[in-house]
């Protein structure tokens, strides 16, 4: 991939990751108050590793279904999408079992 490739597709993740630290500095300087910055920087960085992800998995699913294309590229993406589903439901609706399930 060429340098103009690599900036195109590493942009947007690395505004995705600056911009939230930046609203978190902001916030907390003007707040001060640590529990209530807590809690927002809490939320701001799920937000931000949900649309990451996001980001990261269309990227990928949109590669598998380009290079192999049609059926064996759905099955590529099924393959990897539908275990990673099911570990976050697991690890959102029981935490506790959530490690034991991955084997930590």
């Amino acid at each position: 991939m060429n340098p103009e490739g690599v900036i195109r597709v590493l942009g947007p993740m690395v505004i995705a990751m600056l911009l939230p630290m930046a609203v978190i500095g902001v916030f907390c300087l003007v707040r001060r108050d640590p529990p209530r910055c807590a809690r927002f920087a809490l939320w701001v960085a799920l937000v931000t590793a949900v649309l990451v992800g996001l980001l990261v998995g269309l990227f990928l699913a949109g590669e598998a279904l380009t290079e192999p294309g049609g059926l064996r590229g759905a099955l590529l993406v099924a393959c990897w999408m539908v275990p990673l589903a099911v570990l976050t439901v697991i690890a959102w609706r029981a935490p506790r079992s959530a490690p034991v399930v991955l084997g930590t």
